[in-house]
């Protein structure tokens, strides 16, 4: 009977933490008139000309999933996030500019992860990114850097959500 009652309390725990979200769900800033704050991202995956063609692919997907997932975390929070292919549009009232750049990325080794551990084989994922307000003025910027044993996306994510809760706190205090 008591394994029963602990078992039922640790899984109700378990999914009322879940629920929470770590906070972010609409948490963002708002408009004046209470509505959403737009914010525009320009992703820049960081291949250069003299990239091999395998390391082009490596960026191109994990620069993809990457934008996608900073999209989802930037409209959870509750902006209206969007995204924008040249990096010359300007932001506006109510509409800021996210310039997101991928400036190192190493996946790691997979079998090192498995086998070694301790932190052997670990992705690591260095980015830069800056917020422009209305005139290009800069909000905010910032580096975030994750090395994850677990995997790339792990790695990713990390960095999309050190992005999003410096940008938040930044359109929070203004």
């Amino acid at each position: 009977m008591r394994r029963l009652v602990f078992g039922l309390c640790l899984m109700l725990t378990t999914v009322a933490l879940a629920a929470c979200g770590g906070g972010r769900t609409g948490s963002a800033a708002k408009m004046p008139d209470g509505s959403r704050i737009a914010v525009m991202v320009h992703f820049d995956p960081g291949i250069t000309p003299e990239m091999a063609p395998d390391r082009v692919e490596q960026m191109t997907q994990m620069a993809s999933w990457m934008e996608d997932d900073l999209l989802a975390i930037l409209d959870k929070t509750g902006y209206a996030a969007g995204r924008v292919a040249d990096p010359a549009t300007p932001p506006g009232p109510g509409r800021y500019m996210l310039h997101v750049k991928i400036k190192n990325y190493n996946a790691g080794s997979k079998a090192a992860r498995m086998l070694v551990g301790f932190g052997a084989g670990a992705a690591t994922l260095d980015t830069h990114f800056e917020l422009l307000a209305d005139g290009g003025a800069a909000v905010v910027g910032g580096d975030p850097s994750v090395g994850s044993g677990r995997d790339w996306k792990n790695a990713a994510r990390k960095v999309n959500l050190q992005t999003v809760d410096t940008v938040n706190a930044a359109l929070n205090r203004r």
